[in-house]
């Protein structure tokens, strides 16, 4: 992955695999090799983390001191899409949105394409950054 430049992303479902990926991301690596790495915390899944408006930040502060550059988005599973949007956003992390994980626009109301999904969460983002269009 590091010789063809992927970029690698790793779903955190529940916080024991922080420390999975703790260890995986402290491994020695080649010299110059730090890399860069996307972990994607999905929040609502039966059986893992809740998905409130206080997980993103909270996670995202787990890690800090990682060995090179590593991108936090939040996602939330069904109902808890909109806390973890906004969660996401107030902590100045990332997100990710699609059909993937949320199937309701809102209660009774099918998603009709990841568009309208995407279009919803810039429109918060955009909420919250005053003077942005």
């Amino acid at each position: 992955m590091q010789d063809r430049n992927i970029v690698p992303e790793y779903e955190i479902f529940d916080l024991g695999q922080m420390t999975s990926l703790a260890r995986l991301l402290n491994k020695p690596r080649p010299a110059g090799r730090a890399g860069t790495s996307t972990s994607t915390f999905v929040m609502n899944v039966p059986g893992g983390m809740p998905g409130h408006d206080r997980g993103p930040g909270r996670l995202q502060g787990r890690h800090e001191g990682s060995p090179g550059r590593l991108h936090v988005l939040g996602t939330g599973i069904g109902r808890s899409t909109v806390d973890v949007i906004l969660a996401s956003l107030s902590a100045g992390g990332h997100l990710r949105v699609g059909m993937e994980d949320t199937i309701t626009y809102r209660k009774g109301v099918p998603v009709e394409s990841n568009a309208q999904l995407v279009a919803r969460a810039k429109a918060f983002a955009r909420a919250g950054r005053p003077g942005r269009r």
